[in-house]
């Protein structure tokens, strides 16, 4: 085989092209074993450790072995690169430590390329796996990401060939007039397609059809493509605040209940006859009447309803924040509870409203065009983690602050405030969390709410609303009790006074997105 460069620059080219490759080899080992099981892909031992199948099935203790042997190797692939780097030698021995050092790390990442395989078919197949870890999210993102260790391969392959030319060894072995290599004879049946071109040629298109198909045009079209445009709907509107009127409360007839700690109970409380809807039951004793000369929402001083710049048949989409870690982002998900609320903003303002509810990651908010991004995305969990890389939280920053978008954030439960803020505090770590007064914007249209927005379930924030605020704008709006219970079928034994009141408080909320969202683009 001839090669176009010459031997003087073969001595220099071919050396430090394989002392790159090792160094990188050496600092991918050491990464990989710093984190577990390959960084965000798994929430590390914790989470390994809570999922028995996977101990089970012996993933746990071979992933933390094969840790070790990622560390190990990683240390001896830069112990050789500083030493021959170094020292500059051209001997037998180095080629053949290099071709050692090649071949475990073939041994090492076979495994895991078997990992990535097996943990998934594990975690999808094996019954009783915890909802609460997101075991199917967990696998299909170790399959997603499978690809990496293919192309991990794929260098691994070429660096052993490049090994096995003639050009390598007649710079380590200074012997000129060698015979043609194992990988000289590769390379030539690549460049002339072997004994039988047709065959080969037709080999090879296949493959290139199947790598293209199957990985490089979904990953393309996962960082450079865009998802279906945000649009508020085309017209122009006038809205006015809902008059607010007193009801009186009605008696309750007044039944004896034996001490709940008694070993016998004549009556069984119903749920609404619990404190917390005791509570919800006084506040709810303001209800909204609508205004008979109230315009419909929107700007522009019309009174179809809508948004000037808006788009003709557009439909309110319902959008959740789909998050890593444990947390359950997808409580009550779907037509239980979010398509209630959006069946109820339909009917409130008229708009139309899309088929279903959708839910999309951080890094997919970043595939909206601008000025067509989700006024408002809606977050929720009742316990876990929630975990976000640094380009994770620098989109999220931007949603926020560039783009004019809002969080509307739901506490489902006690365990969801701590990691939630966490998290804030990491993507506007100048900002912070402010109770919200009961004469907020977010609380005045289309309904008033005198005395704010009550907790409903209050998990957080002392039954308060909270928010953070950039330039006077809302960029994060946290509701402190459970908004989505009262919006589920049933409403968690809510009464329908409850419900309603909820419903209203999300349209106030989604309505405050729209109309600053708009400003941020389009003015007043």
């Amino acid at each position: 085989m001839k090669f176009s460069l010459s031997r003087r620059l073969q001595k220099i080219v071919l050396p430090v092209s394989l002392l790159v490759m090792l160094c990188a080899f050496g600092v991918y080992d050491l990464y990989v074993s710093s984190v577990p099981m390959y960084g965000d892909i798994l929430v590390g031992d914790r989470f390994l450790k809570a999922q028995p199948e996977l101990t089970a099935a012996g993933m746990v203790g071979f992933s933390a072995w094969l840790s070790q042997m990622y560390y190990y190797l990683g240390c001896a692939h830069l112990v050789v690169f500083l030493a021959t780097g170094i020292l500059g030698l051209r001997r037998p021995f180095i080629q053949r430590l290099y071709m050692l050092m090649a071949a475990a790390q073939v041994l090492i990442t076979l495994p895991a390329l078997y990992l990535y395989v097996k943990i998934p078919s594990v975690l999808l197949t094996a019954p009783g796996i915890s909802k609460v870890y997101r075991s199917d999210e967990q696998a299909e993102l170790l399959l997603e990401n499978s690809w990496l260790i293919g192309l991990v391969l794929l260098v691994l392959i070429s660096w052993i060939v490049l090994l096995t030319t003639r050009a390598v060894r007649c710079v380590y072995w200074r012997t000129y007039d060698t015979d043609a290599d194992w990988g000289d004879r590769v390379l030539e049946d690549l460049r002339s397609n072997g004994r039988q071109p047709g065959m080969r040629r037709s080999s090879y298109i296949s493959l290139a059809l199947h790598v293209l198909v199957l990985f490089i045009i979904p990953w393309l079209l996962g960082i450079g493509g865009c998802v279906e445009p945000y649009h508020l709907p085309q017209g122009s509107g006038t809205p006015q605040v809902m008059e607010v009127m007193k009801v009186q409360k009605k008696k309750k007839k007044k039944r004896i209940v034996l001490n709940m700690n008694s070993a016998i109970i004549f009556h069984k409380p119903e749920i609404d006859e619990s404190k917390v809807f005791e509570e919800l039951e006084e506040v709810t004793q303001e209800t909204y009447k609508a205004n008979n000369q109230a315009g419909k929402l929107g700007v522009g001083g019309g009174k179809k309803g809508g948004w000037p710049d808006g788009a003709e048949n557009a439909r309110i989409r319902f959008i959740r924040l789909k998050v890593s870690g444990s947390m359950d982002w997808d409580q009550d998900m779907g037509d239980g509870a979010d398509y209630n609320f959006l069946i109820k903003f339909g009917e409130y303002t008229g708009f139309k409203i899309a088929d279903t509810t959708e839910s999309v990651s951080i890094t997919e908010i970043r595939r909206f065009p601008k000025g067509k991004a989700p006024p408002f995305i809606y977050i929720t969990g009742g316990h876990g983690s929630i975990s976000s890389s640094a380009r994770e939280k620098k989109i999220l920053r931007e949603y926020l602050i560039e783009e004019g978008g809002m969080l509307f954030a739901d506490a489902g439960g006690s365990g969801f405030d701590r990691p939630f803020k966490a998290m804030m505090a990491q993507v506007l770590p100048e900002y912070n969390f402010v109770t919200l007064s009961d004469d907020d914007p977010v609380f005045q249209s289309p309904y008033m709410f005198s005395e704010g927005a009550h907790p409903f379930w209050a998990h957080a924030n002392g039954g308060k609303s909270q928010g953070i605020k950039h330039n006077g704008r809302l960029v994060v709006y946290y509701h402190p009790g459970d908004i989505n219970d009262a919006w589920k079928t049933g409403h968690s034994g809510a009464s329908e006074a409850v419900a309603t009141q909820a419903y209203k408080l999300g349209v106030n909320v989604v309505y405050y997105s729209f109309v600053n969202y708009y400003r941020q683009h389009y003015g007043e």
